[in-house]
């Protein structure tokens, strides 16, 4: 399970990084193109142009090796509860952020009960795995509900890791007729094709943002020599 995750990620990764090539190398082009009149103009001699041309290039490189560094050492660390809570909060961020959320309780939840983990510990050690501090405690106080006598489905959509339209039915019916572990796999690999589906309209969209945020520069550069 754990290979197939990571392996969808990174072909996922190399997928956006390929379709940024084109954008990124048009920021380059721009950065080298914009000072150039200025230095065929008389106003700009070689050194200035070179570093009006790279000084942009530079700080973005800067930039993104920042970012880069931060995201590698902060990878797995939480976020202030506040900045959670404020995450959960934003439109489509957090409706986002919470699918994923119910995605993987209930994955790991499922193979839990498939290695013949009680429900209650099942549940308790599924909710260790989520991500997000919000939810996780909420998803604790699901275990605490089935301890208490709550049928899992119960608890869960008490708790907000079931949907009463489709998730709900779905694992009532899998509890009653003993089959729970494999209609949570179902139910999780359901919310796994929602979740690639975000994903994929993320890499599509994304570089195409960036390649017409690069070529409106570009227009407005071209039309301020115009002028």
């Amino acid at each position: 399970r754990l290979a197939e995750h990571y392996a969808a990620r990174v072909r996922w990764q190399r997928q956006l990084r390929s379709r940024l090539a084109l954008p990124l190398a048009l920021l380059v082009l721009l950065a080298l193109l914009a000072p150039l009149p200025a230095l065929i103009g008389g106003s700009l001699d070689g050194a200035g142009y070179l570093l009006r041309a790279l000084l942009p290039l530079f700080a973005l490189a800067l930039l993104l090796g920042a970012w880069r560094r931060f995201a590698r050492r902060h990878v797995g660390r939480e976020l202030p509860l506040a900045s959670e809570r404020l995450l959960l909060a934003l439109p489509g961020l957090g409706g986002l952020l919470r699918l994923r959320g119910r995605r993987d309780l209930l994955l790991n939840l499922a193979l839990l009960l498939t290695a013949g983990r009680p429900a209650v510990d099942a549940l308790a050690e599924a909710a260790e795995t989520v991500r997000n501090p919000v939810l996780r405690g909420a998803y604790r106080l699901a275990a605490d509900d089935v301890a208490g006598g709550a049928l899992v489905s119960e608890a869960l959509a008490r708790r907000g890791a079931l949907d009463a339209r489709q998730g709900v039915p779905l694992v009532s019916t899998g509890e009653f007729a003993g089959s729970l572990d494999r209609l949570l796999e179902l139910h999780a690999e359901q919310l796994s094709a929602r979740l690639d589906l975000v994903d994929g309209a993320l890499a599509e969209w994304l570089p195409r943002l960036l390649y017409f945020g690069v070529l409106g520069l570009l227009a407005w550069g071209v039309l301020s020599l115009a002028w």
